[in-house]
């Protein structure tokens, strides 16, 4: 940044000093002045010419030194972001009444009307899909504070390197309802517990304007993600066999 600040300041000196001589050259009409602005005139305009290409050239060499940082920071957003679309795909088979045909086969087909119609059934108290036995509620706890702390890891290291667009969506990922609302969930059954409350843990139940916002969110990072990564993220169909946790239905209220 110092070499590239030095580099504009000598481009806009010298236009200066080009300006103030053609100036003086329009008012002192000497013949000596001419002879004089005219070795100084090429002088400048080598100059001048000079310090532009170096300094496209120190341009180009920093954009492709933070191309490079960028990519080292979506590199380390991969599997989490993986991680985290898995357990979103999680909540629809656990909770959806029928095993959709056709499958979906895309991110964009998953996320439909259907999907938030569905989760809206999900039973936070029944068993999460993994083989240490925990709830919903616990489980996605878990997972989004552990994919949280990642996105903010990145921020934390990367930013100065990172497109504004990049920032703005993790910024808002981070900051989203459903990352403020899941971890106080998990609250609900001892607070029912202490009041003697007993009904069905359907959380999703009118929050699924938040789950939408969220997954729109999600959707743009990975849109992001494979404009710029040489590895592209995609839904994992083995997510729906039959043979792989969770059980379509398994939690449905």
């Amino acid at each position: 940044m110092q070499v590239s600040f030095g580099l504009k300041a000598s481009y806009v000196l010298l236009t200066v000093l080009g300006i103030l001589f053609l100036t003086l050259f329009v008012i002192y009409k000497a013949e000596w002045f001419g002879a004089c602005f005219s070795d100084l005139s090429t002088g400048l305009f080598v100059s001048l010419t000079v310090i532009f290409f170096i300094d496209r050239i120190i341009e180009r060499n920093r954009e492709k030194e933070r191309l490079r940082v960028l990519k080292i920071a979506l590199k380390r957003l991969r599997f989490p972001i993986i991680w985290h679309m898995t357990v979103l795909c999680e909540i629809y088979k656990a909770s959806a009444r029928n095993k959709p045909t056709p499958l979906p086969t895309t991110y964009k087909e998953t996320f439909t009307d259907d999907y938030y119609k569905e989760i809206r059934f999900l039973d936070f108290a029944k068993d999460a899909p993994v083989a240490l036995k925990r709830d919903w509620f616990s489980h996605l706890d878990l997972m989004t504070k552990s994919f949280k702390e990642k996105l903010e890891r990145v921020l934390d290291i990367y930013s100065v390197s990172l497109h504004v667009e990049l920032i703005e969506i993790l910024e808002r990922i981070i900051n989203s309802t459903f990352f403020l609302f899941i971890p106080q969930a998990r609250f609900i059954p001892a607070i029912d517990r202490e009041h003697k409350f007993k009904h069905t843990y359907t959380v999703f139940r009118g929050m699924e304007g938040f789950v939408k916002e969220h997954v729109t969110d999600m959707l743009k990072l990975i849109e992001y993600f494979n404009s710029y990564s040489d590895f592209q993220i995609k839904l994992n169909q083995s997510i729906w066999r039959d043979d792989v946790a969770p059980k379509w239905g398994g939690a449905r209220a």
